[in-house]
């Protein structure tokens, strides 16, 4: 990666004219770019960034633990038939029930 840094992240750089005017996504743009389509749509089909609930909400899924959290209020989840997971429904998420206020 470090041999080829110009080619991969450079172009995510545009118009930054020091360190601390970096996009804070360019590194992870940069990545991806690397990453070939069809593995990247696979990877969001088992580990999806946010979760689609019943009530419409598009809800964001954490990955920075153990096990891939959904804070989410228990309202949104009203009509569920199953407990909320990804992987193809092999990896349950914990849910984190938020206050309804």
């Amino acid at each position: 990666l470090l041999d080829r840094i110009e080619d991969w992240l450079l172009p995510f750089l545009t118009g930054a004219a020091s360190f601390a005017a970096i996009n804070s996504g360019a590194l992870s743009a940069g990545l991806m770019s690397l990453v070939p389509h069809e593995l990247q749509r696979k990877v969001e089909a088992l580990a999806p960034t946010h979760f689609d609930a019943p009530s419409g909400s598009h809800v964001p899924i954490r990955y920075d633990g153990e096990w891939p959290v959904l804070a989410v209020r228990v309202q949104e989840l009203f009509g569920l038939d199953r407990h909320p997971a990804i992987a193809n429904g092999t990896v349950p998420l914990t849910l984190e029930l938020l206050s309804p206020a």
